[in-house]
């Protein structure tokens, strides 16, 4: 929420608090719009949209300039929150988490190109568990992440990476 919001400096809210609320999305036809609506759907919310953008650059500033609420990844409101223009409200009833997989296919995983933006992922979002799944010598390149696991290893054709 912006500096102006109620609900800045409370940390969390009840999700039925949610409806009375105007939210700023993404554009229609957006993946990530439509995982917020299902999300909300499943607290029984019917998001009352106020604003729609295409980036999420657009969806802070407005946010930060009072147009309303958004659901925003934690990872991309840390300069926001850290310079005092947005506060984090957890939902009392949990988090709400998102899946993200990128899959490559079979001859595309030794690309140079695949193993540079798997190397990059790992380093601009080091606190996201990454799994990868593959051969052992693309499971050993990002050998600097925690929590990395060869997932079904006796699969002969498992997918080179999800994250």
């Amino acid at each position: 929420v912006g500096r102006g919001h109620p609900w800045w400096g409370k940390e969390r809210v009840a999700a039925s608090m949610l409806s009375q609320q105007g939210f700023v999305v993404r554009e229609e036809g957006s993946l990530t719009r439509a995982w917020e609506a299902h999300i909300l759907e499943t607290f029984g919310v019917t998001p009352r949209i106020v604003a729609s953008f295409d980036s999420p650059v657009a969806i802070k500033q407005a946010v930060i300039s009072g147009f309303g609420i958004a659901l925003l990844p934690q990872f991309s409101i840390q300069q926001e929150l850290a310079a005092g223009v947005l506060h984090a409200v957890h939902l009392a009833e949990g988090s709400l988490m998102r899946t993200l997989r990128l899959l490559c296919g079979k001859e595309s995983r030794e690309r140079l190109a695949v193993k540079a933006f798997l190397a990059y992922l790992a380093g601009e979002f080091p606190h996201l568990p990454l799994q990868l799944s593959g051969p052992q010598e693309l499971v050993g390149l990002l050998p600097r992440l925690q929590g990395i696991r060869q997932d079904r290893p006796s699969d002969p054709d498992p997918p080179a990476c999800r994250s």
